[in-house]
C-alpha cells in the first residue's frame, strides 16, 4: 500500500503542539513516543520543531521530496551597503527587513570582511518579526565575507508547515553561531536550504530536551553544490540526545563537491536506541541521501555506550546513494564513516544503500569501521581500507537480515581489536554476491563469493591524487590490476574527467585505475603484509544482541 501524507494532520498537530508550548504537555500531546527530560520551558522554537518532527513520524513516510514547497519566482535585487549592525539603512538587517518572497539580497559589493551581528538572530520565520519563505544571500565569496553570529544564533528560516520556502546561500561564510535552546546556530530551517559555494563553520549548539536538533545547520531539505559544514557541534547533557552536529535534516539531503567536516555530537547518553539515539557526527539525515564527489572527513560520535553512537560521518535512514566520494577519519560507536538504518522503529520501505568509485579509508569503529548498513547494500568499484573496527569489521559490517551485493572493489587491511596485527576486513552474515573482489580477512560467518582474491592489494596512503576528492591509488604489480569490471557503467574512476574508468584488458578492482603511463612507484615495504597478521573477527553475532 501507497504511504500518502496528510498535510493538514501536520498542520494540526504543528497547532495543537503551539497550544501546549511552554507546559511541559507537548510529546503527550503530539507524538506519543516517550521523551526523556522534556522541556517544560521549551522555546516556541523548539516546540515547534518537536512538533514538526512528531507530525513526521506520525505519518510514517520517507521523507521523498513530496512535502517539499516550489521556490517562489526571482523578485527584487536587494543591495547590502553597509557592514554595520544596527538596523540602519543599508544594514544586512534593514535590507532583510524590508524583503518580500522570492527577493535576492545582495551583499556582493561589500568589502568589509566581516558582518559582526550584535542585535541577535535574524529572524525569518513565521515565529519571527518579518515572515519570508523565499529568500536569497548572495556574497562577494565564501572568503570574501562571512556573517558572524558572534557567540549567538544566526539565521532562523520556516514556516508551519514542514518544507515550505528556500533559503539559498551564495558565496557565503555562515560562522560562530551559538545556542543553547536546542537547535541549530548558524542556519535553522523548517524549510529549504540550499548552498552554493557556501561555508558554514564554528557553530555550537546545545541544551535540547529531549534533543539537540543538529549544531551548524537544521533544514526539513539540505541541497550543497560546492559548499562545506566544517568544525561545529551539538550536544546534549543528562538523559537527552544530540544529533548532525554539521547538519541534522528532516526530509532529504543532496552533497555535489561538498564537503562536511570536523565537526561532533557529544552527549552522556546514547538514547534508547528506537526513538532517540545520538548520531550523525557530521550529517543526520532522515530521509534520502545523494553524495556525488563529496567528502566527509574528520567527524564523531562521542556517547559513553557500545551499542548507540551511530554514523560518526553520515547517518541516513532513507535510500543512500553515494558515488566518486570519500570518508575519512570519522569515528562512532557503529558506522565509523556512514551507518544506514532502518526507515524508523514502524518498519523499513525497501530503502537500501549504494555505494560506487568511493573510497572508506582510515574510520574508527567498535564495529564497521567505514561503513555499516542494517538494510541491503550494493558497494560497487570501492575501496575500503585503514579502518580499525575494535570489535571486528574494519571495513564494513552488514547486519545478519541485509544482504550485500560486492562488485569489483578492495577491502582490505583494515584492523580488529586492541592491538596492532589484529585485521578484520568484512562481516556480513546476510550474505555476499557479486564478483571480481579483493577481500584479505572476512568472518567465518561471511560466505564470499568464490572468485574472491585475498591478496594484498598494494595499496598507497590517502592523497590527493587528482579530482575533488582524495584517493588511495593501486601500484604496479598489485593483483587488483585489469582483475575488475565495470557493472555499473562509470565512464571515469573517483576522481572523474581525465581518469578513464577502464584503462587496459579490464577496469582496476578498486576506486581508481592505474591510467595509462601512471604510477611506477616501487613496491614499497610499507605496503606489505604485516608479518605474524592474526584474522580477529570476533563478535560476529552482535548484530543480533
Amino acid at each position: 500500500m501507497p504511504i500518502r501524507f496528510d498535510s493538514s494532520r501536520t498542520r494540526l498537530a504543528v497547532a495543537v503542539a503551539l497550544v501546549f508550548a511552554g507546559t511541559g504537555a507537548l510529546q503527550a500531546q503530539t507524538s506519543g513516543f516517550p521523551a526523556p527530560n522534556a522541556a517544560a520551558t521549551a522555546t516556541p522554537h523548539y516546540t515547534l520543531r518537536l512538533a514538526q518532527r512528531a507530525a513526521r513520524r506520525t505519518e510514517r513516510l520517507p521523507a521523498d521530496g513530496r512535502l517539499r514547497s516550489a521556490a517562489a519566482p526571482l523578485g527584487n535585487v536587494l543591495p547590502v551597503t553597509s557592514c554595520a549592525d544596527d538596523g540602519s539603512t543599508g544594514t544586512l538587517r534593514d535590507v532583510i527587513a524590508g524583503a518580500g518572497e522570492g527577493d535576492v539580497v545582495d551583499l556582493s559589493a561589500l568589502t568589509c570582511g566581516t558582518i559582526t551581528l550584535t542585535q541577535g538572530v535574524i529572524d525569518l520565520s513565521v515565529l519571527g518579526t518579518h515572515h519570508v519563505n523565499d529568500l536569497s544571500l548572495i556574497g562577494p565569496g565564501a572568503a570574501a565575507l562571512t556573517i558572524d553570529g558572534n557567540d549567538d544564533r544566526v539565521l532562523a528560516h520556516g514556516d508551519f508547515q514542514i518544507g515550505l520556502g528556500t533559503l539559498s546561500v551564495t558565496d557565503l561564510t555562515i560562522a560562530n553561531g551559538n545556542y543553547t535552546g536546542g537547535l541549530a546556530s548558524c542556519i535553522d530551517s523548517s524549510g529549504v536550504v540550499a548552498l552554493t559555494r557556501a561555508v558554514v563553520t564554528g557553530c555550537e549548539a546545545s541544551g535540547g530536551a529531549p534533543l539537540t536538533f543538529g549544531g551548524a545547520v537544521s533544514a526539513a531539505y539540505l541541497e550543497m553544490t560546492s559548499s562545506a559544514i566544517t568544525d561545529s557541534h551539538s550536544s546534549a547533557t543528562g538523559d537527552n540526545v544530540a544529533i548532525g552536529a554539521g547538519a541534522y535534516v528532516s526530509g532529504d539531503a543532496t552533497l555535489v563537491e561538498s564537503t562536511i567536516s570536523g565537526s561532533t555530537v557529544v552527549a552522556d547518553t546514547p538514547g534508547d536506541g528506537t526513538y532517540y539515539l545520538s548520531a550523525g557526527g557530521g550529517l543526520y539525515v532522515r530521509g534520502a541521501l545523494t553524495m556525488q564527489r563529496s567528502a566527509v572527513s574528520r567527524n564523531a560520535v562521542y556517547v559513553p555506550s557500545f551499542n548507540y553512537g551511530w554514523g560518526g560521518g553520515v547517518f541516513v535512514r532513507a535510500d543512500t546513494a553515494v558515488e566518486a566520494s570519500t570518508f575519512d577519519g570519522n569515528f562512532a560507536t557503529l558506522g565509523g564513516g556512514l551507518y544506514k538504518a532502518v526507515f524508523s522503529h514502524y518498519g523499513d520501505p525497501g530503502t537500501t544503500l549504494t555505494v560506487g568509485n568511493s573510497t572508506f579509508s582510515n574510520n574508527y569503529a567498535s564495529m564497521g569501521a567505514g561503513l555499516a548498513s542494517a538494510r541491503p547494500a550494493t558497494i560497487s568499484n570501492s575501496t575500503l581500507t585503514g579502518g580499525w573496527g575494535t570489535f571486528g569489521a574494519g571495513g564494513a559490517w552488514i547486519k545478519a537480515d541485509a544482504d550485500l551485493v560486492l562488485q569489483s572493489s578492495i577491502v582490505a587491511r583494515n584492523r580488529s581489536g586492541d592491538y596492532f596485527g589484529l585485521y578484520c576486513d568484512l562481516i556480513a552474515r546476510g550474505g555476499v554476491t557479486g564478483a571480481n573482489n579483493i577481500v584479505l580477512v572476512a568472518s567465518d560467518a561471511t560466505t564470499l563469493p568464490p572468485d574472491t582474491l585475498a591478496q594484498d592489494p598494494m595499496l598507497g596512503l590517502l592523497a590527493d591524487n587528482g579530482g575533488p576528492t582524495r584517493t588511495v591509488l593501486i601500484y604496479q604489480g598489485s593483483p587488483a590490476l585489469d582483475a575488475g569490471a565495470n557493472p555499473a557503467a562509470f565512464a571515469f574512476d573517483q576522481r572523474g574527467d581525465g581518469f578513464d574508468r577502464e584503462v587496459g584488458a579490464a577496469a582496476d578492482i578498486g576506486a581508481t585505475e592505474l591510467q595509462a603511463g601512471g604510477s611506477e612507484f616501487l613496491f614499497r615495504d610499507a605496503f606489505e603484509p604485516v608479518r605474524g597478521a592474526v584474522d580477529f573477527c570476533p563478535f560476529t553475532d552482535a548484530e543480533d544482541s
